[in-house]
């Protein structure tokens, strides 16, 4: 099983795919993102089932962008899951769209565990 991950405008996206066919997808507002994040994917898989995780990371709200790369981070130390990454500038426009196209091989994979950090837009508010 793998699991596609990436930033909507206002949404963390989490698709499933078998087999590289698409399964089903949720969307978890990423104000909630905190809150609602591993309990809304454990009502959809079982964590041991996922052996690759594709990150379609983004600048995005500095909170989820390092919240997801936790998850990520946490995936790969306690299920090994192989970690494959794409960095592109702008969050997904039409999730339709970025599910219909997703392409395992425009990934790369993350050869070391600590290259993957989080992009996000400045935020002035706080010293990061």
């Amino acid at each position: 099983m793998q699991l596609y991950i990436f930033h909507s405008q206002k949404n963390v996206i989490c698709a499933l795919y078998l087999e590289q066919k698409f399964q089903k997808y949720i969307e978890i507002e990423k104000i909630k993102l905190g809150e609602q994040f591993i309990e809304t994917l454990k009502s959809i898989f079982d964590f041991s089932s996922i052996k690759e995780i594709y990150f379609r990371n983004s600048y995005s709200a500095w909170n989820a962008s390092r919240l997801i790369v936790l998850f990520i981070k946490c995936c790969y130390y306690f299920s090994k899951a192989t970690i494959h990454l794409k960095e592109l500038d702008e969050d997904v426009e039409d999730i339709d769209k970025e599910l219909e196209a997703f392409n395992c091989l425009e990934f790369k994979i993350l050869k070391n565990i600590n290259d993957l950090r989080p992009l996000y837009k400045e935020c002035k508010n706080i010293d990061i």
